[in-house]
């Protein structure tokens, strides 16, 4: 954090919109502040631990050796295991969650129910309507930006996403709050340009009580 003692911000909040990892790692550091907590500990008490997200971890020394994936990459044109397995710990608050598709589904109904499933509630409701309310349009593409959630409009229902990536790894996770839908993809490469057109595709298919 000391490192941007020299910074400004490139424009007045709300104006526009550049995503921005660091600034995520301000949040992480603010939330371990006011917390008395590390954000590892933090996140897993008040978010994994409550939703059940068992599998799930920040923290790569908690992950299970046996069950983390080799990333892939292209070098030269032909497929290749990264060099460094992508982990660095100031970054988690941007990065570096451990977990499967399992848990990310329960991921995805957490935020479809509004912030609680079957167990302690980690946000109030009224509060998804400031994460999901449009802050700013995202730059080349006909998208709003709210609070760290992407929202678009797919044949005229609002759908809320997020992406990530590192080195050798995707991955890719979209709902629908109005269809209570949503469809999450991870992959253990990062060249795989069709894994986004697949997750698209998923979310234009009718849902099955509409065929």
């Amino acid at each position: 954090m000391r490192s941007l003692d020299d910074k400004t911000l490139l424009w007045a909040p709300g104006k526009q919109f550049r995503y921005s990892n660091m600034a995520f790692e301000v949040l992480g550091d603010l939330v371990a502040k006011v917390s008395g907590m590390s954000f590892d500990d933090y996140v897993d008490e008040h978010i994994l631990q409550p939703v059940r997200m068992k599998s799930s971890t920040l923290l790569y020394k908690k992950a299970n050796p046996a069950k983390l994936a080799t990333g892939y990459t292209l070098k030269k044109g032909e497929v290749a295991p990264v060099a460094h397995y992508p982990y660095n710990r100031a970054h988690t608050p941007s990065s570096n969650l451990h977990s499967n598709v399992e848990d990310m589904a329960r991921w995805i109904l957490v935020n479809l129910n509004r912030g609680e499933l079957g167990g302690p509630r980690i946000l109030k409701n009224a509060t998804y309507d400031v994460l999901w309310k449009h802050a700013a349009p995202t730059p080349g593409r006909d998208w709003h930006v709210g609070v760290s959630w992407f929202l678009a409009d797919s044949s005229g229902e609002e759908i809320v996403m997020h992406s990530g990536g590192d080195d050798g790894f995707t991955t890719h996770l979209a709902f629908a709050p109005a269809l209570k839908a949503g469809v999450v993809m991870m992959a253990n490469c990062d060249h795989m340009s069709s894994i986004k057109a697949i997750w698209e595709a998923a979310m234009e298919r009718p849902a099955p009580w509409e065929k």
